[in-house]
């Protein structure tokens, strides 16, 4: 073999190993972030926390709060591809319990928008806190949804969710002789398909 062939070969294994080096760095990606946060991704049963929910809540004065939620994946595919092709690694420092998403609430035929965010308390028992926040503009007289405890089960979300009560004048207030104020909804969510 001639010093110019081997010198091409050489070069053929350099650019070869280069972009199979980054194929395996996406392909260790992928794995790292299934085992690190499982929820976001199908399980064995072929479902995920991340997606759409359904549900309704009811209110200490007795009214229904339909909600849709949508959770997002904290990483996309494109993202993946870019973290894998860039000349300098960096750390991943984000949380692996974290997750958001938005939802969307029907109240008295107000439409209400939300910003949803939590954690995984417990990923191997599926058990988290979650935010669900009203934008300023968007909150109303009554009983506001707020924050919860829950799990998830499959194809299933059951959430003990508490209240925020606002005034006419959007104030919020609580009174801790009214037992309305310390009660707790169950919203039951349904994965939708």
């Amino acid at each position: 073999m001639s010093y110019k062939n081997k010198l091409i070969a050489f070069i053929i294994f350099i650019v070869v190993l280069g972009f199979g080096s980054r194929y395996v760095f996406y392909k260790y990606l992928n794995a790292k972030d299934k085992s690190d946060r499982p929820w976001a991704y199908k399980n064995e049963k072929g479902f995920s926390f991340t997606g759409k929910w359904i549900g309704s809540v009811k209110d200490a004065d007795g009214f229904i709060h339909d909600i849709t939620i949508e959770l997002f994946s904290p990483y996309d595919d494109e993202y993946r591809k870019n973290r894998a092709s860039d000349k300098r690694i960096k750390r991943d420092r984000s949380s692996k319990n974290y997750f958001e998403g938005t939802a969307v609430e029907t109240y008295k035929n107000k439409v209400i928008n939300h910003e949803v965010y939590g954690n995984f308390i417990s990923q191997e028992e599926n058990t988290f806190t979650i935010n669900i926040r009203t934008e300023d503009k968007d909150r109303y007289e009554g009983f506001n949804i707020n924050l919860g405890t829950g799990i998830w089960k499959d194809d299933n979300i059951n959430i003990d969710m508490s209240f925020a009560y606002f005034t006419k004048e959007l104030y919020s207030t609580s009174d801790s002789a009214d037992p309305r104020y310390d009660y707790i909804g169950k919203l039951d969510l349904v994965n939708e398909k």
